[in-house]
């Protein structure tokens, strides 16, 4: 008797073992073989754009119908003058180098006073993994130059 209790234990280990093996192998071929999952690919951008927009909004009144900007690449007053303007609008959209710190100025007269005002960003660079690609996103950076009042 304990000798047939020995083997039916160890029978019952050994289908144990054998369906956790098949449940395995089953799932891992499965996994590996037909049954893709479904990719969507709807403004997916395999190659990584260098240049994004870069939205300038300025104030205007009565003393300022024209702004004068500077957009650098890199910090202000050391970095590189890409873009000089004067704007007789409200904002404007340049395109710029994508994930490049960026520096733009606007330039105020008052009352014979001059205010100039300065801010930065990048426009960012967004890597997104889609089934088997990589798709680049972009996030294109506005810039608020206006007088606060």
């Amino acid at each position: 008797m304990v000798y047939f209790s020995f083997l039916r234990n160890k029978v019952a280990m050994k289908s144990k073992l054998f369906i956790k093996l098949l449940i395995f192998f089953t799932l891992f071929i499965r996994c590996t073989t037909g049954e893709e999952e479904e990719c969507d690919y709807t403004g997916c951008q395999t190659i990584p754009p260098s240049t994004g927009n870069l939205t300038i909004k300025v104030s205007r009144d009565e003393q300022n119908l024209k702004v004068p900007i500077s957009i650098y690449l890199g910090k202000w007053g050391t970095g590189i003058l890409l873009i000089q303007d004067t704007l007789k609008e409200s904002k404007k959209t340049y395109i710029v180098p994508v994930d490049q710190y960026i520096t733009a100025s606007a330039t105020y007269f008052h009352d014979n006073k001059k205010t100039i005002v300065i801010n930065d960003g990048k426009i960012k660079l967004i890597k997104d993994n889609v089934c088997d690609s990589i798709c680049y996103h972009i996030i294109d950076l506005i810039l608020n130059l206006q007088l606060n009042k």
